[in-house]
């Protein structure tokens, strides 16, 4: 069975295919809206136009939909409204109406044969964000083993229509000189930096840790802050946990232990482990944060659900130390409601 976590990224990249409309049209300015990110502006530009069965208004509702990004999050609405767009001819949504075939999304059934044939359409009728996935699949072996030739190819094909997703698969395959290229760290930091630029928060990341390991470019840890906070800014969760790391120890920055736990704790509230386990440290340890041994409990079990090595054992430690009354609340805490608030 496919791995379909490893088509992850892709689903939080925008998935916009080209479009010819002219600027004056409000389908071409919900599009530029969307790459923006004002997804107020995009709801209120495409409401006329999708009702109206405009393929690329539909499109843009379900991308909207499938992320909870200016509207309410439904899987169920976002495969109606791809499966609209599809139906019209939309590249795009072929694509996105593969993918949910593939993880049996929104009610629709999963069929991986008739997912991967929609999502290869799409690719080849020029979706480049449908070529992002074609080549996550050859790396994850849809099907058969695991072909960075193949992934390399289609990486190539996006990359060249410039999009992000595409230019970080192909900076990941010219790291480690897979898939027939010729290893070159320096132009695979290029790629990121291109895709970066264009606003991808995975790719601002990896310009943070890319320049403090003097990975590509020249070893700059104040560099590197600037990238996390930037990426940090659309809250994406491993950014959080790097610029909080970067607070913590004061490296690139003024060490500040208040907003090394605010952006864990931010993280953490996305359910990552690793910030869970940085911010459970800081209430063990009361530094930047009031010491609390009950908090410091329940994040050390979320980090330990999460797979977070050491989580077990400070999880373990901390336990030993609560009282009854401790452990009530803290089991209180981590019920699923209380989770969900």
């Amino acid at each position: 069975m496919i791995r379909l976590s490893s088509l992850r990224p892709v689903l939080l990249a925008g998935l916009l295919s080209a479009t010819s409309l002219t600027a004056a049209d409000p389908v071409a300015e919900a599009v530029a809206a969307f790459k923006a990110r004002d997804y107020a502006k995009v709801a209120q530009l495409i409401a006329a136009p999708a009702a109206a069965g405009d393929p690329a208004a539909l499109f843009l509702k379900g991308q909207m939909t499938e992320t909870g990004r200016g509207m309410e999050h439904s899987h169920t609405q976002a495969a109606g409204f791809y499966r609209q767009a599809m139906e019209k001819g939309h590249a795009g949504a072929m694509g996105a109406w593969g993918r949910y075939q593939l993880a049996a999304l929104g009610g629709v059934p999963r069929d991986e044969a008739k997912g991967l044939f929609h999502i290869r359409k799409a690719a080849e009728s020029g979706s480049a964000q449908a070529m992002v996935l074609m080549g996550d699949l050859a790396l994850a072996g849809a099907g058969q083993e695991p072909d960075a030739r193949t992934a390399a190819f289609w990486y190539q094909r996006a990359a060249a229509e410039k999009e992000a997703n595409g230019l970080l698969g192909l900076a990941r395959l010219y790291d480690t000189g897979a898939g027939g290229l010729i290893r070159d760290v320096s132009r695979a930091t290029a790629l990121v930096l291109d895709a970066a630029k264009q606003g991808e928060p995975l790719a601002m990341n990896e310009m943070g840790l890319r320049y403090q390991a003097g990975r590509g470019v020249a070893q700059d840890n104040v560099a590197a802050v600037g990238w996390f906070a930037l990426a940090a800014q659309h809250d994406l969760a491993a950014a959080l946990v790097n610029l909080g790391t970067c607070y913590e120890s004061g490296n690139g920055c003024l060490k500040d232990l208040d907003r090394a736990g605010a952006s864990y704790a931010a993280a953490a509230k996305q359910g990552h482990p690793a910030g869970q386990f940085l911010l459970g440290s800081l209430f063990e340890r009361g530094e930047g944060i009031k010491a609390n041994p009950v908090f410091a409990y329940v994040n050390y079990v979320r980090a330990a659900a999460g797979g977070y090595k050491d989580a077990e054992a400070r999880r373990d430690a901390v336990k030993a130390n609560l009282d009854a009354g401790q452990l009530a609340e803290a089991e209180k805490l981590l019920t699923p409601a209380a989770a969900g608030k």
